[in-house]
């Protein structure tokens, strides 16, 4: 073999060896590529999910200091309260019901804050302890928010709203509650999930250190302006959640209903009812996607490492 043969040999080896390198590079700069986009898409994924957890769990946090403050209060200022609240309701049933202060409370073109304010016999029912008229819970989809007087933009931002124009939510025949709560906020979840409620599903209203349970019986979607589920029937014990609908469009108004059902015989204490399997759902598909690549990635790197090292020994053992 001629020197010059030798030569062209040892180019084409040079050739190779850099082709072989720059296609390792490559292969490495588009597996590091496409390693941080999948962790930028869980990370969008998981960011709101993970500020709603942490603002339920501050929220249901407040609950539980109001309702312990509510179950401190001495029995006479109990009854007092829940006396004051049943003849309001009462004469609430006896006279025509002017629901909320137009129509609609979500309505940005309806007139008036729809507080309730310049009612102040409304105004002074459920005022103790401070904070709020009662609790809502609602297991099946991590619900538990309190109940504010009226449904304006400050108390819908904030927590969920008790429709002025129905029944205060204490329970009792004749009477029909009405509970607002805003959808779709980034870092609040409200009832953004109240549509994966289903007729038979229980919520609670916790109420001067009473729970009182409900079973949903009618899930309908109606216009803002029609207030006709809204309404007291004679001798049922109703309580309604209402939210805008569809997601994201909000041009119509989701009305879950609920009636009072005996605990435990038909709906169970809030302690043993089904929780929220979508969120456990969730974060099982998370960490069963994430962990893969992390391990994955820690390898890679690892390995990566130790070539490194291997090569850096071989050169000098060469140079040597």
């Amino acid at each position: 073999m001629s020197w010059k043969e030798i030569c062209q040999g040892s180019a084409a080896n040079d050739a190779s060896r850099k082709a072989k390198g720059s296609s390792k590079v490559v292969r490495r700069v588009l597996l590091g590529f496409a390693f941080v986009l999948i962790l930028l898409g869980i990370i969008v994924i998981a960011y709101p999910l993970a500020l709603q957890q942490v603002t339920t769990t501050q929220q249901a946090s407040e609950v539980h200091s109001f309702t312990n403050a509510a179950e401190r209060l001495k029995a006479s200022v109990q009854n007092e309260q829940l006396s004051r609240a049943r003849h309001y309701n009462e004469k609430l049933a006896r006279t025509p019901q002017s629901i909320g202060e137009v129509s609609d409370p979500f309505s940005g073109d309806a007139t008036g804050d729809f507080s309730g304010s310049d009612d102040r016999d409304y105004e002074s029912q459920l005022t103790k302890p401070q904070g709020g008229m009662a609790s809502v819970v609602i297991p099946k989809i991590s619900v538990n928010l309190q109940i504010f007087h009226g449904s304006s933009m400050e108390v819908l931002g904030k927590g969920a709203g008790h429709l002025h124009g129905t029944s205060l939510p204490i329970g009792g025949k004749s009477t029909h509650a009405v509970i607002t709560a805003h959808r779709g906020m980034y870092n609040k979840a409200m009832f953004t999930r109240l549509d994966e409620l289903s007729v038979g599903d229980p919520f609670y209203i916790e109420v001067m250190g009473k729970t009182l349970g409900y079973r949903v019986v009618s899930i309908t979607v109606v216009t803002p302006d029609d207030m006709s589920g809204l309404r007291i029937e004679k001798n049922r014990d109703l309580v309604t959640l209402l939210t805008c609908t569809p997601y994201g469009i909000n041009d119509h108004r989701l009305l879950v209903t609920g009636e009072r059902a005996a605990i435990p015989a038909e709906v169970p204490a809030v302690s043993q009812a089904h929780g929220d399997l979508s969120r456990l759902m969730w974060s099982l598909i998370l960490v069963l996607f994430a962990v893969p690549w992390i391990v994955w990635w820690m390898t890679y790197r690892r390995r990566r490492r130790r070539m490194m090292i291997l090569g850096l020994h071989q050169r000098t053992e060469l140079a040597v």
